[in-house]
């Protein structure tokens, strides 16, 4: 069985700028043009997933990926694991991230 994502784009003059997907309750893309990045769009996507699961949020990123890190952190995830690489297709160390949510 599939499971059910939702995604949602984010649209600058007409263009995609970026992309959300979340699938249950997990962030499984957040993607923004590099031509679009730093200019709040990610920051406004990770708003509005976090507005559609209240409860909480788990999000898994390259280890080596610093600017996603940071900006997940600044976000309010916390690291709560991380990965050799054997979980994920490329083979890279990540590391999983919760962000606990409102009710919590």
């Amino acid at each position: 069985m599939l499971a059910e994502q939702e995604a949602w784009v984010a649209e600058v003059d007409g263009t995609i700028a970026g992309m959300l997907v979340l699938r249950g309750d997990s962030v499984d893309h957040l993607y923004i043009r590099p031509g679009a990045q730093r200019r709040g769009i990610g920051a406004r996507l990770l708003q509005h997933a976090k507005r559609q699961r209240p409860h909480g949020l788990r999000l898994y990123t390259f280890e080596a990926n610093e600017p996603a890190r940071d900006f997940y952190e600044k976000h309010g995830f916390k690291a709560i694991a991380f990965g050799d690489g054997t979980g994920n297709e490329e083979g890279e160390p990540d590391v999983l991230y919760e962000w606990k949510g409102l009710s919590r």
